[in-house]
């Protein structure tokens, strides 16, 4: 393992650059990466991803299931939890994205805000 990273920074140091396309909720996105990220990366793509993105693996991998969107915090009359998504549509910031579930974001009949075209 430290021959595997230390071939990178030779690399690096060389004009070898580190770029990686992963998913986003809105296709891909390309992430630059140094030596060290680089290698992380090898090890655990989601993980690494999350990382240069500002969210733990567990929130990354979460928001793409939910292809960005935020499920409703509310209860309804039975109990049940809303199946509504707040207004707005889906979040591609994975960081604002765990801002509202962390807030438990409501939609508008649960007394969330309304959306732009409202």
């Amino acid at each position: 393992m430290a021959d595997d990273l230390a071939a990178l920074k030779r690399l690096h140091a060389k004009g070898v650059s580190f770029i990686a396309n992963v998913p986003t909720v809105y296709g891909g996105k390309d992430l630059i990466m140094g030596p060290q990220e680089a290698y992380e990366f090898s090890l655990d793509r989601d993980a690494a991803a999350a990382r240069m993105m500002g969210v733990t693996k567990e929130v990354y991998v979460e928001w793409l299931a939910a292809g960005g969107d935020v499920q409703c915090a509310g209860t309804t009359k039975s109990g049940r939890r809303c199946r509504n998504s707040i207004s707005g549509g889906a979040i591609y910031d994975p960081v604002e994205w765990e801002r509202e579930i962390r807030i438990n974001a409501k939609c508008v009949i649960h007394g969330g805000p309304p959306g732009v075209d409202q």
